[in-house]
């Protein structure tokens, strides 16, 4: 069918003079190079030919949910990924508009382009589309947010016997659980026999289960079943399974890692939005949620010589386990030394902006959250 001149025109003044928003996810479509109302006919067409790319790219992208997607993943059948001109390209003739053809690239965040076709999904950040209709080229780049969650509300954690349901929130570029674990079980299924401790709140009764959850001690929260510690524990993104189910990690927290998963809810939301609307007490009891996180005051657990093993700072303080040491350490380093402890990120009794970053004793528990890998 042929297109009506007018038609042309008045898409080109829309397309032209204002920012594109792509409703198949939450991206911005910028256009690269501009016309006045007087564009030729083959500039128009080769912009709706861009943007035709531009919208299948990130419907494409946003179909995939596996976390470890690639480009390849992504881009199948007739509009498969190649790279064999060194860098990651997908190139299709527009079988809409006669004549025209379009061609998708990728890049991360800041700009550098995908050499691969093995690129993970989750490291791109923007297409840019280039569409050809006789001999002329107009561009379009597009900004790209995938759901780190994929689609889900909850994760439903199956060990042995048991199986708990926890709901999931995307915060930034993570999907992270949205209540403390509450399991007594290794991801393998079997019990854990010491180093997971229940709140027993006289306050809370209800809560130590959900949302409280249980606390747990580092060296059941992120060894292995042999009480190996990982080999990579002391890298940035050091995704350690450590007590979460599979495909899911312990929150990497060394702060001078600026992509860490707690540095990111760091940078990105204060403490009141981080923090749960309820149980907090007073002066603490500011939190509005925003973010989703819905930090809740669980306190810690802590073993003591003059107290015993209790319960502590229960509606003032929400503590969380990160994989990452409070100091660099050696496989020979004494288990019980200060310079093995691991780091713990809280809110509220100890101050901080929003978090408070300091040593967690591998034998007090603390609460736990996951990170999707």
């Amino acid at each position: 069918m042929k297109t009506k001149k007018g038609s042309i025109l008045a898409y080109a003044l829309i397309i032209l003079t204002m920012m594109a928003v792509i409703s198949v996810a939450m991206t911005t479509t910028t256009i690269l190079e501009r016309k006045s109302s007087s564009a030729t006919d083959s500039s128009t067409q080769a912009y709706q030919t861009a943007d035709t790319g531009a919208q299948l790219g990130i419907k494409l992208i946003n179909s995939v949910t596996a976390p470890d997607a690639t480009l390849d993943d992504a881009f199948t059948g007739v509009y498969s990924c190649d790279d064999d001109d060194g860098y990651a390209k997908v190139k299709v003739d527009d079988d809409v508009i006669a004549g025209s053809s379009y061609e998708l690239t990728f890049f991360d965040e800041d700009g550098n382009q995908s050499d691969t076709c093995d690129t993970s999904l989750n490291e791109i950040g923007l297409i840019k589309s280039a569409g050809t209709y006789k001999n002329t080229i107009r561009a379009v780049e597009v900004s790209v947010l995938r759901d780190p969650c994929g689609g889900l509300t909850e994760f439903v954690d199956r060990r042995g016997d048991e199986e708990m349901v926890y709901p999931v929130v995307a915060i930034s570029d993570r999907c992270w659980f949205a209540e403390n674990l509450r399991t007594k079980k290794f991801p393998d299924g079997s019990d854990i026999t010491s180093g997971v401790y229940e709140c027993n709140s006289a306050q809370y009764p209800d809560e130590c289960d959900s949302p409280f959850g249980h606390y747990y001690d580092a060296k059941v929260a992120i060894e292995g079943l042999d009480g190996s510690l990982p080999a990579f524990r002391n890298q940035c993104l050091a995704k350690i399974q450590g007590i979460c189910p599979s495909g899911w990690h312990i929150p990497s927290g060394r702060e001078e890692c600026p992509n860490e998963d707690f540095v990111l809810l760091q940078k990105n939301y204060s403490a009141q939005e981080l923090k749960s609307s309820d149980y907090w007490e007073s002066p603490y009891n500011d939190g509005t949620n925003e973010s989703g996180f819905n930090a809740v005051p669980a306190g810690r657990f802590e073993m003591t010589y003059y107290f015993g093993n209790i319960a502590n700072l229960i509606g003032k303080l929400a503590g969380f386990l990160s994989s990452a040491h409070y100091s660099l350490v050696t496989d020979d380093v004494i288990r019980d030394n200060w310079s093995n402890e691991l780091r713990s990120w809280s809110l509220g009794y100890f101050g901080g902006d929003p978090f408070n970053i300091s040593p967690t004793s591998y034998y007090h528990g603390i609460s736990v959250r996951c990170v999707k890998d």
